[in-house]
């Protein structure tokens, strides 16, 4: 078992604690695991600015398209234990996305979709639940050919969304639930 030191420690609390400070972050978290056991933890700052409630290590945070990054590694450890094929279409693992894209299209922004998901989502700035968001795959525009073209594109990576890790009590993360519940490959 892997035990950081104090010094490792103190150096983490300075690394977190400045980075509030220069980001201008109300509040931050952050957990370092491994194994599934929690090496070290800290939260600093308010989880609500009106009210001033402190943050804690159950609060949730959402952190935007960073979380690509972080699918796009859950996926690949995926595709190395052999429970994903990186070049089989979406459609084996996610009936409702259009025909054509592979896995690695939507890695590499390459299925030729709209932007953003469909339906009003910059009019209303609510975003859609995970479901509604699979379900609007269906309605999503082809905008270009498959692999024709780079375009950055949301609603593939976004089905995986950043949910608390019960591992560390809070602190988000990309949701593991893809990885512990990937379907075996459906193909027609």
């Amino acid at each position: 078992m892997f035990m950081p030191d104090q010094r490792l420690h103190s150096e983490l609390d300075l690394l977190l604690a400045t980075a509030q400070v220069d980001q201008r972050m109300p509040s931050v978290s952050a957990c370092v695991f491994r194994d599934g056991e929690i090496l070290w933890e800290r939260v600093l700052g308010v989880a609500d600015v009106p009210t001033s409630r402190p943050a804690t290590a159950d609060d949730v945070y959402r952190i935007g398209s960073i979380t690509k990054t972080f699918t796009a590694v859950l996926v690949m450890q995926l595709v190395d234990a052999e429970r994903l094929e990186l070049d089989a279409p979406l459609r084996t693992y996610l009936p409702e996305a259009p025909v054509g894209p592979t896995i690695r299209m939507a890695l590499s922004h390459l299925t030729g979709l709209q932007r953003e998901p469909p339906g009003e989502i910059w009019e209303s700035m609510e975003p859609p639940s995970r479901e509604e968001l699979i379900a609007g795959l269906e309605d999503a525009e082809l905008v270009l050919r498959p692999a024709e073209q780079w375009h950055y594109v949301d609603p593939y990576t976004d089905t995986v969304r950043d949910e608390p890790d019960p591992e560390c009590r809070g602190s988000s993360r990309v949701s593991s639930s893809i990885a512990a519940s990937a379907p075996e490959p459906r193909y027609s």
